[in-house]
C-alpha cells in the first residue's frame, strides 16, 4: 500500500497497480480501494509501527544474561569444570538445582498452651530476643502467646492478646527501648482488628491499644510493616496506613475492588493489588497511580531485594516480575497454580541471597524459582508425614552459621527445610521453645 504513495490512490500488492480510492457506496463490495478499507489498513500499519518501536525500546532496556554462561565449557559445566578451570563463570541453574535438592524437611511439633489452641492451627512461630512467640487460630478466634524467661514448659506460656476473629498478620518490632507487638485480624469485631502493645515479661497498664479500621461489613486481607514507623493494611474497602508509635490511622486510600495483598517498595511507597490492577501510593504526596494490569485478580505481591524497583506479582495462574521504571509488561514470569484467594510466597533476594522464590502450589507442595536467572528450579522434598491443613507463613530464615532455611506453619507444628538437614520424622518433637 505504501509503494509510491500517490495521494488519493491505493496500490494493490497482488495486482501490482494503482486504484483510485473511492467512496464506500461507489466501490465494489470488498474492494481494497474503498475508503473504509484504506483507513483500516492505515490504522493497522500505524499500530504495527507503534508495537515495533515499543518492542525495540523494551529490548534495548532489558538486561539479558550473557550467552557465555550457557556455554558447555566456559559456563562451567563441561571440560572446564573437569579440569578445575571454572574461574568466575558459574552455572547458576545447576547450583540452584543442587541447593534445592539438598533442602531436607523436618517437622517439629509445638506443644499448645491450652485446649483451644490444641484443636486449632499454628499461625505464626518466631523467636524474638530469645523469647518464643506463638500465634494460633482456633474456634474461639485467635490468640498470641509468649514464653516466660528460663522456662520451657507449656504452662509457662503467657497470653499477650486474644481476638474473636482469625489472625492475618503478626509483627514484632525490636527497638532500643521497647519491643512492640503488632497483630491484625480479618474481621472488625470487638475489641478491634488491630493491636499495638508492649512485648515484655511484665505488662504496664496503658501500653496496649486496640484499633478498629474499616466498616462493619469490611474485612482485612493482609498487613506489612515499614521498619519501625508504619503499618499498611489492605482490605475490601481501602488500604489503611497507620503510625505505629502513636497507634493512629494516618491514611485511608479507597479501592474500587478488594485488595488481597500489599508490600512496601521503600519507606514512602506502598504497592498493593486492587482487583486485577497493581497500584502505588506515595505517603509524601498522598498520590495514587495504577502501574500494571493483569488478567486475573492479584493474590500476592512483594518487593524482592532492597532496591525498591521491582515487584513480584502473582495470581492464581502466574508469578511475574515487574520493573517499576519500565513498560507495563513483566520482565519474565512463571506458570504457577495455587489454592485459595492468597498465595503463600517468599523470596530470598538480599545482597547475599540466592534470588530463590518459594511458593505454595495447588497440591500444597512448595515450588522454587530463581528471579535472577529467570529459571524454574524445582519442587522441595515433601515431609514424610503429610499435614492436614494448608501451609501458612512461608518464609526464608537462617540457621546457625547463616545458612538459609525455609520455614512454614502447618497444623500444630513447624516444617523447616535446611540444607542437608535430617529427614522429616514425626517423632521429632519439642516444646514451644523454638529451635
Amino acid at each position: 500500500m505504501d509503494r509510491g504513495r500517490i495521494p488519493g490512490y491505493y496500490y494493490d500488492e497482488e495486482k501490482k497497480k494503482y486504484f483510485k480510492i473511492q467512496a464506500n457506496h461507489v466501490a465494489p463490495a470488498d474492494a481494497k480501494y474503498s475508503k473504509s478499507n484504506v483507513k483500516f489498513e492505515e490504522r493497522k500499519a500505524k499500530k504495527r509501527k507503534v508495537e515495533d518501536r515499543s518492542r525495540a525500546r523494551r529490548f534495548k532496556q532489558t538486561v539479558r544474561p550473557s550467552q557465555i554462561s550457557e556455554h558447555p565449557i566456559s559456563g562451567g559445566v563441561g571440560l572446564g569444570r573437569e579440569l578445575g578451570l571454572r574461574g568466575h563463570a558459574v552455572n547458576l541453574k545447576d547450583r540452584d538445582a543442587f541447593f534445592v535438592s539438598q533442602l531436607r524437611p523436618a517437622r517439629t511439633h509445638i506443644t499448645a498452651p491450652n485446649a483451644a489452641c490444641r484443636f486449632g492451627t499454628l499461625f505464626e512461630a518466631a523467636t524474638v530476643e530469645g523469647t518464643s512467640v506463638l500465634a494460633y487460630n482456633h474456634a474461639g478466634g485467635s490468640s498470641v502467646y509468649m514464653s516466660c524467661a528460663d522456662d520451657s514448659t507449656a504452662r509457662a506460656m503467657m497470653p499477650l492478646v486474644a481476638f474473636s476473629s482469625p489472625l492475618l498478620g503478626v509483627h514484632t518490632i525490636v527497638a532500643s527501648e521497647r519491643t512492640t507487638l503488632v497483630a491484625c485480624t480479618h474481621e472488625p469485631k470487638p475489641p478491634g482488628n488491630i493491636f499495638v502493645g508492649g512485648f515484655t515479661d511484665h505488662f504496664s497498664a496503658g501500653q496496649d491499644v486496640f484499633l478498629r479500621v474499616g466498616g462493619s461489613d469490611s474485612s482485612l486481607w493482609a498487613s506489612s510493616i515499614n521498619g519501625e514507623q508504619h503499618l499498611a493494611v489492605s482490605s475490601t474497602e481501602a488500604v489503611f496506613i497507620l503510625d505505629i508509635a502513636s497507634a493512629t490511622s494516618t491514611y485511608r486510600v479507597p479501592v474500587e475492588e478488594e485488595s488481597r495483598d500489599l508490600t512496601w517498595l521503600n519507606n514512602r511507597t506502598v504497592a498493593y493489588g486492587e482487583g486485577r490492577r497493581v497500584a502505588l501510593f506515595d505517603t509524601r504526596s498522598s498520590g495514587k497511580s495504577t502501574r500494571f494490569q493483569r488478567n486475573l485478580p492479584i493474590t500476592a505481591i512483594t518487593s524482592p531485594g532492597q532496591s525498591g524497583l521491582h515487584l513480584l506479582v502473582a495470581d492464581n495462574r502466574r508469578i511475574d516480575l515487574y520493573d517499576t521504571r519500565m513498560e507495563k509488561t513483566p520482565l519474565f514470569g512463571f506458570r504457577h497454580s495455587h489454592q485459595g484467594p492468597q498465595l503463600q510466597l517468599t523470596t530470598n533476594c538480599s545482597a547475599a541471597g540466592s534470588g530463590l522464590v518459594a511458593a505454595l502450589d495447588i497440591n500444597n507442595d512448595i515450588q522454587t524459582y530463581n528471579i535472577r536467572t529467570g529459571k524454574v528450579v524445582g519442587m522441595l522434598q515433601r515431609p514424610l508425614v503429610k499435614g492436614k491443613s494448608l501451609m501458612t507463613k512461608l518464609r526464608w530464615t537462617e540457621v546457625a552459621g547463616g545458612a538459609p532455611a525455609l520455614q512454614a506453619c502447618q497444623d500444630n507444628g513447624l516444617v523447616k527445610w535446611t540444607f542437608g538437614g535430617t529427614e522429616d520424622d514425626e517423632a521429632t518433637r519439642s516444646h514451644h521453645r523454638l529451635p
